[in-house]
């Protein structure tokens, strides 16, 4: 089948079939843009930059390879994640974009906090604290799968929401690094170089005042197909 000529297409073909990356930044979308490359950043350091420290700061807790503790934990945190990941939508609904974002960030920090600067030998307590990193921590990837579709046109939602996560992949290769600069300034501590760079949850905190609930001309032609009471409880 013939291509259209570009000629015969019309405004609104011609703006559809367009170069998306650069619509992303128009004076529309860049405050959008800005905003979900801080939470997608904050999210993706978060777990790959913190996170990622948990299995070799035990092994220097139990001082061997630590298989079993090591997956116990793995098992707790996995589970939390789940959990938070089956509760977000129902968040986000009753509480609000907003509030959401806030409580996971919020709770990620006060957990990351609380687990490498109290947690001194492997232990129950340890396994707790890993269960609720993992629920919080998990958490923000579920709501930014709710919230970033609500932001974007159909057409740039992919392109969007690559771009952050693209960015958040570089901040946290960034933020690893540092850490690992950190561990070596103090003397080998992975305790310490992780609390210290779980502090990126506050990009999260403070971007997270700044959500909005979608417009609602963008919320109606984003969830069309549903059905108009389900759309004015997304909507509000």
């Amino acid at each position: 089948m013939d291509k259209k000529p570009r000629q015969e297409l019309s405004d609104k073909e011609v703006e559809l079939l367009s170069f998306g990356l650069p619509q992303i930044f128009n004076h529309q979308n860049i405050g959008k843009t800005i905003l979900v490359t801080a939470l997608a950043s904050t999210a993706i350091v978060g777990f790959w930059a913190v996170l990622s420290w948990i299995p070799p700061w035990i092994n220097q807790l139990v001082g061997t390879a630590a298989v079993n503790e090591r997956s116990i934990v793995a098992i707790s945190l996995n589970i939390g994640g789940i959990i938070s990941a089956l509760l977000a939508g129902s968040m986000v609904i009753k509480f609000g974009r907003r509030a959401s974002f806030c409580f996971c960030f919020l709770g990620a920090l006060i957990c990351c906090l609380g687990t490498f600067l109290t947690t001194n030998s492997y232990s129950n307590a340890l396994i707790v604290w890993t269960f609720f990193i993992g629920f919080f921590a998990v958490m923000a990837f579920s709501l930014l799968f709710i919230y970033v579709p609500e932001l974007f046109e159909t057409k740039l939602r992919a392109t969007a929401f690559g771009f952050c996560i693209q960015i958040g992949r570089l901040a946290a290769a960034a933020a690893a690094i540092l850490g690992g600069q950190l561990i070596s300034a103090f003397n080998g501590s992975y305790a310490m170089a992780a609390a210290c760079v779980s502090l990126f949850y506050l990009v999260g905190i403070v971007a997270s005042a700044f959500i909005k609930t979608p417009k609602e001309d963008l919320l109606h032609d984003n969830y069309h197909l549903l059905p108009q009471p389900l759309i004015e409880t997304v909507v509000n």
